[in-house]
């Protein structure tokens, strides 16, 4: 992670720690889901030979075998996780087939476990024979985004108050909505009124609306990108951002026209949303995009000798920043001079926190009139929008207008930089 990153990093969980949780809000469930998947990746590399000793991977099995080498691999991995690691069990378990994963909890609601496909992750199928899948065929990234969005129910029902009500039944009960009782009153011919409203009490609940938009919003990004690859096409990380987020931010554009209906075309359940409840569902779409990690699609450049890291295991040459190996997942020696110490990380959150709480005085410094007005209006829109975020009841309004006066915030620190004002 480079110091511009890091400080982007610290600035918005400035941002994030002066909101309210409420109804809707996505907690953190990325970060979690990619370390456990590192962690992961780790112990299925480090293991392949023990693995290979007892299931060799060019075997074929039985049901009931794969099921006992998942019940080994909870108990090796999963079983050992730390709460610091996850507040959730987590283990693989058979389930449909064309499921990744789910989240359930006890009766009591006191208690939650995420369960992954045994079947999707761990295996091949060849008619009624498995073969195990080595690691370095495992799709960890698929893992991931899995269990981040199995992660997301965890959070829901940690801020329910741990109420079963909240998960039992997939998320119905929304029947007394005005709203839904319009919508099934309207039921399209071709459905049975059953199957209608179970669509509609499902994809209206407002626990489910922000994990739809979470999971619409990964698949947007590996749509872009997907393309971008097609096409021979190398960008930057901030210009898939900035064409990912045209969409919301230049919506006349005939182009993005197109965009719109592709990200409600990567959500079965957006015909059965109420008018309402579309509205929140594009404002969770839109916070979902702004707040993703973002990479660029190009290939990535070669790492000069003297900042790499060689695997001690395979050899491979990995980034400064890497953790892991990323050919066979073993944990790397990172080099002295790419760890931040207590001390640089302080002095880092002060630089952070004194970009964000501009002094006005700087103003003077700006040579220009152009810029300097430019400048002041933007230091205005700011204090605007900080302070129609504290009016705001809601937390998505709350959201947005962070977001504005951190981009209209970033747009005047580049004329203080510009102008040599600050470095």
């Amino acid at each position: 992670m480079t110091k511009s990153e890091l400080k982007r990093l610290v600035r918005n969980c400035l941002c994030e720690v002066h909101l309210n949780i409420d109804e809707g809000v996505i907690l953190n469930a990325q970060d979690t889901a990619d370390s456990i998947r590192d962690k992961f990746k780790q112990f299925y590399t480090s293991s392949s030979d023990e693995i290979a000793k007892q299931n060799p991977f060019d075997r074929e099995y039985t049901k009931e075998a794969i099921e006992t080498f998942a019940d080994w691999i909870n108990k090796q991995f999963f079983y050992r996780l730390s709460k610091k690691d996850v507040l959730v069990t987590i283990v693989f378990k058979t389930l449909g087939s064309n499921t990744g994963g789910s989240y359930g909890a006890t009766k009591d609601g006191k208690s939650g476990i995420i369960f992954l496909n045994t079947f999707k992750y761990l295996v091949t199928k060849s008619g009624d024979k498995y073969k195990i899948i080595p690691p370095n065929e495992f799709d960890y990234d698929e893992f991931s985004a899995t269990l981040e969005h199995e992660l997301m129910h965890a959070e829901q029902h940690l801020r329910s108050g741990k109420q079963w009500s909240v998960l039992s039944g997939g998320g119905y009960g929304m029947t007394n909505d005005p709203e839904v009782k319009k919508m099934i009153a309207n039921k399209p011919s071709e459905m049975s009124d059953g199957d209608y409203a179970k669509y509609v009490n499902y994809y209206n609940h407002k626990l489910e609306l922000n994990t739809h938009a979470k999971e619409v919003a990964n698949n947007y990004l590996k749509w872009w990108i997907e393309e971008y690859k097609q096409n021979n096409r190398s960008v930057t990380a901030d210009q898939v951002k900035s064409l990912v987020t045209s969409v919301f931010t230049k919506p006349q554009q005939p182009n993005n026209k197109i965009f719109l209906d592709k990200l409600m075309s990567l959500f079965d359940g957006y015909g059965y949303l109420t008018p309402k409840n579309r509205n929140k569902w594009w404002n969770y779409v839109y916070k979902s995009i702004l707040g993703m990690k973002y990479s660029g699609v190009n290939e990535p450049s070669p790492i000069p000798q003297n900042e790499s890291i060689k695997c001690p295991n395979c050899g491979a040459v990995n980034a400064p920043e890497d953790m892991f190996c990323n050919q066979c997942g073993t944990k790397l020696n990172l080099k002295k001079e790419n760890i931040i110490t207590k001390s640089e990380l302080k002095q880092l959150i002060k630089e952070v926190i004194s970009e964000m709480s501009v002094n006005e005085n700087y103003e003077d410094g700006i040579k220009d009139v152009k810029d300097r007005m430019s400048y002041l209006a933007l230091r205005k829109q700011e204090k605007d929008y900080i302070s129609k975020s504290k009016q705001s009841s809601s937390p998505i309004k709350k959201q947005h207008y962070m977001d504005m006066s951190k981009q209209v915030l970033d747009k005047a620190l580049a004329i203080l930089k510009n102008h040599k004002v600050i470095d």
